[in-house]
């Protein structure tokens, strides 16, 4: 893409960008990205279906299923780090029979290991202007529409590639100057043309299913409409079937135990707490493994303790 030979003024740009919508997916991204475990989710760097898509112009879309029961997508709460004043000690030890019950309880936050990808993604290529990369995390409750999405994804664009700045500008102010905004298929023209400008465009889309069903197929329609390479994660679902997939429930202990193993060696008090207590660890691993057979959305743990 030809680069453009001055920088629109940063008040300029930021203000364009977000009339086009205030959805932040890149703000959402810094801060899930910053809560994951590190080296969990290499492995699926590393497999080959996802390198194949990477770097394979007829290998346009890549689904991931499975994606819900991942708890590499998760961030521990350790409520046990409040309850310790307040638990029964003797001569600075405990009594296992104290720590019987160990409760996990769903929240709804932005899942970890799309964001992994993602930063695999800005990382490998930020150096590029002639590569965009494109994101968004769907959420059933923000009740985003297709309109939505493809805004952020001209925001996005224009965020990182000034080149586009003028185009995107005249769109404003066209639209300023009628009182009225963008609908959903100027958009897509618009992204079409961008997409044209670059040598590859990388589209990842967290939880597809999650966008209302009376927009799912017109959503995907669109993406698919644009030839950039696509990564949906999503539960099964009819309007993939065909595609190459990757299921990563295979993969899912490995992460769970290197995340638990994670968060025990950066609370000091916990560390000595289960210090050789290899049971209680083992514990810990075998209730979050249970649970996580039935989770629906990223979630906490907390400790509940009986005596």
């Amino acid at each position: 893409m030809n680069k453009a030979t001055l920088s629109p003024d940063y008040p300029d740009l930021r203000k364009i960008a977000d009339w086009f919508t205030p959805i932040n997916f890149r703000a959402i991204q810094n801060d899930t990205f910053s809560k994951h475990a590190i080296g969990t989710g290499q492995w699926f760097i590393e497999n080959p279906k996802f390198q194949d898509w990477l770097s394979l112009r007829d290998f346009p879309v890549l689904w991931v299923k499975g994606i819900r029961k991942h708890l590499v997508c998760c961030y521990l709460y350790f409520r046990l780090l409040k309850l310790l004043d307040s638990w029964c000690w003797k001569d600075n030890s405990f009594v296992s029979s104290h720590f019987p019950v160990v409760i996990l309880y769903d929240i709804h936050s932005p899942l970890r290991f799309r964001s992994i990808v993602i930063r695999h993604l800005d990382r490998s290529f930020s150096n590029n202007q002639d590569i965009a990369i494109v994101f968004a995390y769907c959420q059933y409750t923000a009740r985003h529409s297709i309109t939505d999405y493809l805004a952020s994804f001209v925001k996005q664009l224009v965020e990182r590639h000034s080149a586009l700045f003028s185009v995107v500008k005249s769109v404003y102010m066209g639209h300023l100057r009628d009182a009225t905004r963008p609908h959903q298929h100027e958009l897509l023209e618009l992204l079409r043309t961008f997409v044209s400008l670059f040598t590859r465009v990388y589209i990842v889309i967290d939880a597809l299913d999650e966008v209302p069903e009376d927009g799912r197929d017109g959503f995907l329609k669109a993406l698919m409409s644009l030839q950039a390479s696509l990564l949906v994660t999503s539960r099964s679902s009819h309007w993939l079937h065909n595609k190459q997939y990757i299921d990563i429930e295979d993969e899912n202990q490995k992460d769970i135990d290197l995340f638990i193993d994670k968060k025990l060696q950066e609370s000091s008090r916990l560390s000595v707490l289960l210090k050789g207590k290899e049971q209680i660890k083992e514990q810990i691993g075998k209730k979050l493994r249970e649970t996580s057979k039935s989770m629906y959305v990223t979630c906490g743990l907390e400790y509940s303790i009986q005596s």
